[in-house]
C-alpha cells in the first residue's frame, strides 16, 4: 500500500500477481508455460490513443504465475483527450463504455507484443456505486474511500471469451472521478445560468417591444 495518494489528475492502478487457470478452459491450457508477459491499459478500447505510464515492467510467466509489482498511472491532464473521453462518459449513461479502463495481458516476442488476456473495469460505475462488479465472470470488488484503494481479483478472459486466470489490482482514483464530476456539475450550473439570463433579456426585450404598442392601441380604443 502506498502512502502518497494519487493526485487530482490521475488514477492509480497497483498491479499486483498473475494466476493461470489451466484446467478452467482450453485457451488458459493453450498459454506457453514459461513466457515474458507485460500488462498495458487502455482506456474506452480505444488503441490508437497513446497512454503514458500505462505498461508494466516484463516479468516471467512460470508455473501458471506471473508477480507485477508495478504501479500504473492513468493520466488525465486537463484539455487531454482522454480526460474529454472520460468525462463524457460519466456525464451519459449510453456512452458508458468510454470509461471502461481495460487491462491487458500481453506476451513478448519476436513478432511483438501477443494479447494472451484481457479484463476491464468500468470507472463510472466505480464513483456511482463506490464500488465495481465487472462483466467478467467470477471478478468482485469491496467498497472504498478516497483514500483506500479498491482491491479486486480481476477475471481475466480469452478473446474467445474463455477465462483464463485472476489478475490482482488496487485501484486508487475516487478523488480524481469526483473531481471530474464536480467539473460536470460546474458547467451544467454555467450553463444554466447563462439560459436563464438569456430567458430573463429575452423577455425584457420582449416587453419593451411590445409595451409601446399596446399603450397606443389603448389610446386609440378609448379616443374612437
Amino acid at each position: 500500500k502506498r502512502a502518497d495518494a494519487p493526485s487530482l489528475d490521475e488514477i492509480e492502478i497497483s498491479v499486483g500477481e498473475m494466476q493461470v487457470w489451466p484446467e478452467v478452459s482450453k485457451c488458459a491450457a493453450a498459454l506457453p508455460t514459461v513466457a515474458t508477459v507485460f500488462i498495458a491499459l487502455e482506456l474506452g478500447a480505444c488503441e490508437e490513443m497513446q497512454l503514458p505510464n500505462s505498461e508494466s515492467r516484463s516479468v516471467p510467466l512460470s508455473a501458471c504465475r506471473a508477480y507485477f509489482g508495478s504501479h500504473l498511472t492513468l493520466s488525465l491532464p486537463p484539455g487531454s483527450e482522454q480526460r474529454g473521453r472520460l468525462t463524457r462518459a460519466l456525464a451519459h449513461e449510453e456512452v458508458e463504455e468510454e470509461s471502461d479502463l481495460f487491462v491487458l495481458l500481453l506476451m513478448e516476442s519476436d513478432e511483438g507484443a501477443r494479447e494472451l488476456a484481457s479484463g476491464y473495469v468500468n470507472l463510472r460505475r466505480m464513483l456511482c456505486e463506490g464500488l465495481v462488479n465487472e462483466s467478467t465472470q467470477g471478478s468482485r470488488g469491496e467498497p472504498f474511500g478516497d483514500s483506500e484503494p479498491l482491491q479486486l481479483q480481476l477475471v481475466m478472459m480469452s478473446s474467445l471469451g474463455d477465462r483464463v486466470g485472476v489478475l490482482t489490482l488496487a485501484i486508487r482514483g475516487l478523488q480524481c472521478l469526483r473531481a471530474l464530476e464536480q467539473e460536470l456539475l460546474s458547467v451544467g450550473d454555467s450553463v444554466a445560468r447563462l439560459q436563464r439570463a438569456g430567458l430573463q433579456q429575452y423577455g425584457h426585450l420582449d416587453q419593451a417591444a411590445h409595451a409601446p404598442v399596446a399603450e397606443r392601441f389603448d389610446s386609440e380604443h378609448v379616443s374612437s
